[in-house]
């Protein structure tokens, strides 16, 4: 079971840290269904961070996952809330 744990969150890891780097560096959010809703920069960089976040749960103390986890949330929370950039 915890081999079957380790790889399930270095795969989750490995897919979150794609789209948001795919996210910072494209300007455009992979997913379609978030893509109207969300700034693609502050997108990308929220996931990034909760993909390192996910890939060190193993290794790292559960304070240092928290303040990951949360700031990436955060960031989210902010790629929500920015205005979208407009289109020229």
């Amino acid at each position: 079971m915890s081999l079957l744990f380790l790889v399930f969150t270095l795969v989750l890891a490995l897919i979150l840290l794609i789209l948001g780097g795919s996210a910072i560096t494209t300007g455009r959010v992979p997913v379609r269904w978030i893509r109207r809703y969300a700034h693609p920069q502050l997108w990308g960089a929220g996931v990034l961070v909760i993909g390192i976040a996910v890939g060190t749960v193993r290794i790292a103390p559960p304070s240092i996952f928290m303040v990951l986890f949360l700031c990436g949330l955060s960031l989210l929370g902010f790629a929500y809330g920015a205005s979208r950039p407009k289109k020229r």
